[in-house]
């Protein structure tokens, strides 16, 4: 995938992966649950503990691990659903003036950053992303100041999450030359860029 100047990109299915694994931390915990609870009836069967042999009826093992699998089942079907909204309302495009980006689920928001705003460029990368070859693009943005001398807002951030590592760098060199912003490079201390 390579950036094309003028036109809407859509990301690829890595970012897909991204989103739905941001909706999912619930899902995890159940699928723990879910097999914590035939281990612990096991361990009931087995070893015979006074107090949970006596207390906790071995149905309700079976019944706790049932429920934590259809929940999983449900929110991951719910987070794929939510994930699948997000990411094919999701775009941005690089136009000969602005940065415009497109993102929402019900409600779409289009934001258009004029490349005279943008300050500063930068791409994270979490390990998720770094095993996916995906980077964040983070743009930060000048504060705006009206015909008084008052500041209309703070300075923000705007950002493309889970973009292709490759598209991404390309993303921050073209901002960085419209933008005209000096790309500094530290080095550590064996002359190796960090």
């Amino acid at each position: 995938m390579e950036m094309v100047i003028g036109k809407y990109q859509k990301p690829d299915w890595r970012t897909f992966l991204v989103f739905v694994f941001k909706r999912s931390a619930i899902v995890f915990m159940l699928i723990v649950v879910a097999v914590a609870a035939p281990v612990a009836k096991l361990y009931k069967d087995i070893w015979k503990p006074p107090l949970i042999t006596s207390t906790i009826p071995g149905e309700v093992f079976d019944l706790v691990s049932g429920i934590s699998i259809l929940g999983a089942v449900f929110l991951l079907a719910a987070a794929v659903a939510i994930a699948g909204l997000e990411y094919f309302r999701y775009a941005y495009k690089m136009g000969s003036d602005t940065l415009e980006i497109r993102r929402g689920m019900i409600h779409v928001k289009e934001t258009a950053i004029p490349y005279r705003r943008i300050k500063g460029i930068d791409t994270h990368e979490s390990l998720l992303y770094q095993l996916l070859g995906l980077s964040d693009v983070i743009i930060e943005l000048t504060v705006d100041i009206n015909d008084y001398g008052n500041k209309k807002g703070e300075n923000s951030d705007e950002f493309l999450p889970a973009i292709p590592r490759g598209v991404a760098q390309a993303i921050q060199e073209e901002i960085s030359h419209r933008a005209n912003i000096e790309r500094v490079h530290i080095h550590d201390q064996y002359g190796k860029k960090i």
